[in-house]
């Protein structure tokens, strides 16, 4: 059985629960394109999280959202699964946090747009 987009996101969101994070859901209806995920910790500090099933690519407008923030300094990660964005959480606890595998660059977002033809 193959994992589901949701099943990882809502995994991880109830993890992030027990962890004190703040979560909001940022693409609904209207909202095609932005990230999936805001979390912020007990210091305030925020990541995206955009939650893809293993093999799923980000779609060109949301490269659009992870270059717009990346820009701005926002901490963008990409999550194929459970472990890996209770990862992600555990990691960002620590307001000193280094970034740890996953993490999407404001330089990714513009090479892949640039492959794909998209104006800058």
């Amino acid at each position: 059985m193959s994992t589901l987009e949701a099943d990882i996101e809502d995994k991880a969101v109830a993890y992030g629960l027990t962890l004190g994070y703040y979560s909001l859901k940022l693409n609904g209806e209207g909202n095609r394109g932005k990230l999936d995920r805001l979390f912020v910790n007990l210091a305030g500090e925020h990541i995206y999280i955009e939650f893809k099933r293993p093999g799923e690519e980000l779609r060109k407008d949301q490269w659009l959202h992870v270059r717009d923030l990346t820009r701005r300094g926002c901490t963008v990660y990409q999550c194929f699964d459970v472990r890996h964005a209770k990862r992600v959480l555990d990691n960002h606890r620590n307001p000193d946090a280094e970034a740890i595998d996953g993490r999407l660059t404001f330089e990714m977002a513009v090479a892949e747009l640039a492959k794909n033809k998209v104006e800058l």
